[in-house]
């Protein structure tokens, strides 16, 4: 599921978008199913009156309400993310991850994939890939949004 028609599908009614626009947008959340196509995204708002995040899981058919959530640490730097500004696209976001994998962890093979849009600790935008093994194992991909920066690491989970 494209990722601007997920965030037009969760603000395409007047009372939706009222409500959204009193929050911030700091987190994207997406897995990948068995044939690499994202079916849903996890669109988490933070209401700062409230100290609180909503969380809104957006499919091809529905918008659901999750839970309001007591957030565990939060940047009060008022970031919030603009899927409409964003410097790369999902597609370009995977495509980077797939070749980095191939060229740095070629013989580890992938199980399922996480991906994430949120803030670094030095408010930059970072794109998480998280590609979890048959090794029980994890590489974790980020990519910075403005510089598409890339880093990675493999961690051995056991």
């Amino acid at each position: 599921m494209d990722l601007k028609y997920a965030f037009e599908k969760i603000s395409d009614n007047e009372e939706m978008e009222a409500k959204l626009k009193k929050m911030r947008l700091i987190s994207l959340v997406s897995f990948l199913n068995d044939n690499e196509e994202i079916e849903s995204w996890e669109f988490n708002y933070y209401d700062d009156k409230k100290d609180k995040i909503n969380r809104y899981i957006i499919d091809r058919n529905n918008v659901y309400y999750n839970e309001e959530l007591k957030p565990v640490k939060i940047d009060k730097s008022n970031n919030h993310i603009d899927v409409n500004n964003l410097n790369m696209d999902v597609d370009d976001v995977l495509d980077m991850a797939w070749k980095e994998k191939e060229e740095k962890y070629g013989k580890e093979e992938v199980q399922k994939v996480f991906l994430s849009l949120s803030f670094d600790e030095n408010n930059r935008l970072v794109w998480t890939i998280s590609l979890i093994t048959n090794s029980i194992g994890m590489i974790i991909i980020s990519i910075e949004d403005e510089s598409k920066e890339i880093k990675s690491k493999f961690k051995r989970l056991f």
